[in-house]
């Protein structure tokens, strides 16, 4: 009967952590679909496309992404947005002094009150991310096979190149444009499922005209019946989580929009915890007693003591002038004792279990007499290592930053003193120096002197005429060393010098 009522609660236990387990959501588990990897072919049904690119033609949702500058614009911030919904797309991307918007029927710039239209955005050299409109090419306007084995052509005029062994897209030339532009991307990674790059360049002629640094994106797929883009991308604020060292932060926003199911877990394990609870109380005699029989067959190298049949009927056991509590079980029996190191024994015939306690510590006074130890306690083994602990604490503690503190009192205290030198001689020097003269000129001046900061500083003091002089000296850390006042009174004219020839 009991077996089968542990079975019933252990079973119950279970299945109410499976059951919190199951209706959690799967990006709380850690799960996420796989998608699948399939090889895309090209329109003719000729050529077969690598993933990357076919996922990258295939792709239809909305894609943030955030980043800066190299070269003549370094440190500028630029956020970009693009949405694509079948063959139907907008993309907008703005600085803190330009704003560029592109679809696929019109395009424009603005800057301050001012707006520019154009017909190519590629062309435009205030475009920072290229590969924006390169996907919405591939996605609008489809890709076919180029004029070699590591290229690929687009609907738009776009030459691609792949690399052969990746599958990645390297570069891409604008076959339209009259300025010869081309493009190179490197750097990629894989954002939810779509493969981008994290590093762009710009090419005109041959030689690098611009740099653009990719630090975050976020991409969401959306479902393939969306028929036109939303304008919710347009003027929107991206998250300022970036990282400067131009890692990409992979995001998910489906995941990241969803708390974290904190009661679920909760409520989970607080079922299993009672599921154990209820098993050991129905067991509890079995533990005590498989407890007592692991205390009791302790394998630590117990000595045999002696026997005694000295038990108080409180259950107090005297050894080695010791009281230790060993329980009423043990009165008016006979007690055999075992020791070790750390532990004594105590059992007796008649008694089910041996009790094991905390051997007390003799602390070696054997010149008190027997009367007055027995009266006292001794300290057992985890008071000692308690005391030992609190005089560890105070001897880091205190101890040791005072020792460091002492060892830097004498290279304190001569610092101290040249400062002192320093502004004694300075406040002499400028006394000297406004004791004469028609007026003297108020300010403040710094001089570095024996890697001290001095500063001298003449202000009107409250009496007229007078002026307070000030002298500090301050260490590298801006510490104050030294400080003199004083006071002087109005400037009295320089002694006549006698005429040459007069002297005797």
């Amino acid at each position: 009967m009991r077996l089968s009522r542990l079975r019933f609660i252990a079973a119950a236990g279970f299945a109410s952590v499976f059951t919190c387990v199951a209706a959690m959501p799967s990006h709380a588990l850690g799960l996420r679909a796989a998608s699948p990897a399939v090889v895309a072919a090209s329109a003719g049904g000729q050529t077969a496309l690598p993933i990357a690119i076919a996922n990258a033609r295939d792709f239809r949702g909305q894609i943030r992404y955030s980043g800066h500058r190299l070269g003549d614009g370094i440190g500028e911030t630029v956020e970009g947005s693009l949405e694509i919904a079948n063959r139907r797309w907008t993309m907008d991307e703005h600085s803190a002094a330009v704003w560029l918007h592109a679809d696929e029927t019109s395009s424009w710039l603005r800057t301050g009150s001012r707006t520019l239209a154009f017909d190519d955005p590629l062309a435009v050299a205030a475009l920072a991310n290229p590969w924006a409109i390169v996907l919405c090419s591939m996605s609008a306007a489809g890709v076919q096979p180029g004029p070699s084995d590591v290229s690929l052509a687009s609907g738009d005029g776009l030459l691609l190149y792949v690399d052969r062994v990746s599958g990645e897209m390297t570069g891409a030339v604008d076959r339209l444009s009259p300025q010869r532009l081309a493009f190179s991307f490197g750097h990629w990674t894989t954002v939810n499922g779509l493969r981008v790059p994290q590093s762009l360049v710009r090419l005109q002629g041959g030689a690098q005209t611009g740099a653009f640094v990719v630090d975050r994106y976020d991409v969401g797929w959306t479902p393939a019946d969306t028929t036109r883009p939303s304008s919710l991308n347009r003027g929107f604020a991206v998250p300022a989580q970036l990282r400067p060292n131009g890692v990409a932060l992979i995001t998910n926003p489906a995941a990241a929009s969803a708390p974290f199911p904190w009661r679920q877990y909760g409520t989970a394990f607080a079922l299993l915890l009672l599921a154990l609870l209820a098993i050991a109380w129905t067991r509890r005699d079995a533990l005590v007693q498989r407890i007592c029989r692991t205390r009791s067959e302790d394998p630590r190298g117990w000595r045999f003591e002696g026997s005694t049949p000295f038990v108080t009927p409180e259950g107090y056991l005297l050894f080695e002038n010791r009281r230790y509590k060993a329980g009423a079980a043990f009165y008016n029996r006979l007690t055999t004792i075992h020791s070790s190191p750390m532990f004594i024994r105590i059992s007796a015939p008649g008694v089910p279990h041996a009790v094991v306690l905390f051997r007390k510590l003799d602390r070696g006074r054997a010149s008190v007499p027997l009367l007055a130890r027995t009266r006292r306690p001794g300290f057992t083994l985890v008071e000692a290592l308690v005391a030992t602990a609190v005089f560890t604490i105070v001897v880091v503690g205190a101890v040791f930053p005072m020792l460091f503190v002492l060892a830097r009192a004498d290279r304190l205290a001569d610092q101290r003193q040249l400062a002192v030198q320093i502004a004694s001689n300075a406040m002499v020097d400028e006394a000297a120096a406004l004791e004469y003269g028609g007026r003297i000129d108020d300010g403040s001046a710094t001089f570095a002197v024996d890697g001290m900061d001095l500063s001298i500083g003449v202000a009107p003091s409250s009496l007229t005429g007078a002026h307070d002089v000030s002298v500090s000296v301050r260490d590298q850390d801006g510490h104050v060393l030294a400080k003199l006042v004083t006071l002087l009174g109005p400037p009295v004219a320089p002694p006549a010098s006698p005429p040459p020839g007069s002297g005797g």
